[in-house]
């Protein structure tokens, strides 16, 4: 009897931890399915974190921005170095050296080669150049606003250029006017800070004076648009020279 009892005792102890066993391995692949889901749940929570991460950090570089935009201005020759680079476009451009021009910048196809010489024959000599110019967006960039005095091969008035360079600063250091590669948002950026009311001014001061110089020597009219220009021509940077 002890023995019947002894081997129902075993029987039921195996049965005690075989079952044992299965509830192990069961709770094993519970707690697996557990993990990989707390681990989806982890990734798209850090994922969603991620995105309020980067949503915040466009938010900051877009208040970073308003607040640059607010806090810089136009300055008169603020860096005589790309005051420098900008004379010598307009010495080539003097001379008519339409390939050395085209040197200086970055896509010489939107130079248009036909306008440069035209505009060339006109000038007779560059007799001023004030920059008007701010840092752009991108650290090694200035927007530059040239008011270029021009006397003309049509008489002894000057005339003004007004026009707007983006210049950049390539690995090496050196200048170069944009005229490719510069994106929506740089491009909108420069357009919004060519509205800058020192500029508006000088828009205007120039119109005064281009308008006198015609007055006193009519045959001037001819080359409007041409030899000088009294709205921003913005170079390059929105459209091609010879839409000019």
């Amino acid at each position: 009897m002890y023995r019947k009892l002894l081997i129902i005792f075993l029987l039921c102890l195996l049965g005690f931890i075989s079952g044992c066993s299965k509830t192990g391995t069961a709770v094993g692949e519970d707690s697996e399915d557990v993990i990989v889901f707390m681990n989806t749940t982890t990734q798209a929570t850090t994922s969603a974190a991620g995105t309020e991460t980067e949503s915040a950090y466009k938010l900051q570089n877009d208040n970073d921005a308003v607040t640059y935009a607010v806090a810089c201005s136009f300055t008169e020759d603020l860096n005589y170095d790309v005051k420098n680079f900008i004379r010598q476009y307009y010495d080539y451009l003097a001379v008519g050296d339409y390939d050395l021009a085209a040197y200086m910048t970055n896509d010489s196809s939107r130079l248009d080669r036909d306008v440069f010489m035209k505009r060339s024959e006109y000038i007779d000599s560059i007799k001023s150049l004030t920059c008007y110019m701010m840092e752009g967006m991108i650290d090694g960039t200035y927007i530059v606003v040239a008011r270029c005095g021009v006397q003309t091969s049509l008489g002894a008035h000057v005339v003004s250029f007004l026009e707007a360079f983006y210049v950049c600063t390539n690995e090496s250091g050196t200048f170069y006017i944009c005229g490719n590669g510069v994106g929506d948002e740089v491009m909108s950026y420069n357009s919004i800070m060519l509205s800058d009311q020192m500029i508006l001014d000088v828009m205007a001061d120039v119109a005064d004076d281009n308008s006198e110089a015609v007055k006193a020597q009519e045959n001037l009219s001819e080359a409007a648009g041409i030899v000088y220009s009294d709205e921003i021509f913005r170079y390059l940077y929105e459209q091609p020279a010879a839409q000019q």
